[in-house]
């Protein structure tokens, strides 16, 4: 977008004025803007460290009182809270962990969960959750056959103490599990 005022540069400063709600929005070029007093600009949050203003906000309230006591710190990588904080990036998968439960506190109190439940990647939503049913699926398989080898091992060992009444419950839930 090119400068609104010379009409030459490109545009770099969007200035926005409300006066009596009325808005008046301009794009400006750095010359033109110094030109116009508006050099010394300040941005109101750095963008180097943006999620430091933003969830500094909420540590001095009540939604993360534990920060204020505690400094946590990744064993891993030796990544504090406040490094985090600073880059807004973790150190290592293991600051997952650490960190977990101020930030779950704070994206609770934030949207009201923690827990993703907008739209999936671009059409691989379907995909993932067959992939994560076939994973349960394989995970019920594997518990039944566990179970079925336990209750085989516990039919013979009921039929070398010759404790048929237990025998034939053990084979019957066997059967039944087999269907």
């Amino acid at each position: 977008m090119l400068c609104q005022n010379c009409g030459k540069n490109e545009a770099n400063i969007r200035y926005t004025q409300i006066i009596n709600g009325v808005k008046k929005e301009i794009a400006l070029c750095s010359s033109c803007a110094k030109k116009l007093g508006m050099e010394n600009l300040e941005m109101p949050i750095s963008f180097n460290s943006f999620l430091g203003d933003f969830f500094n906000d909420y540590a001095e309230t009540e939604f993360l009182p534990m920060l204020q006591t505690n400094e946590l710190k990744c064993k891993t990588c030796g990544m504090t809270y406040n490094d985090f904080i600073d880059t807004g990036m973790f150190g290592c998968s293991d600051c997952y962990d650490v960190f977990s439960n101020p930030i779950d506190s704070l994206l609770k109190n934030l949207h009201g969960t923690a827990k993703h439940i907008g739209r999936g990647p671009n059409g691989k939503a379907e995909k993932i959750k067959v992939e994560e049913s076939k994973k349960e699926d394989s995970n019920k398989q594997d518990q039944n056959q566990n179970k079925k080898e336990r209750l085989e091992k516990e039919l013979e060992k009921a039929i070398k103490e010759e404790r048929y009444e237990d025998a034939a419950k053990i084979r019957d839930e066997i059967k039944e599990m087999n269907k």
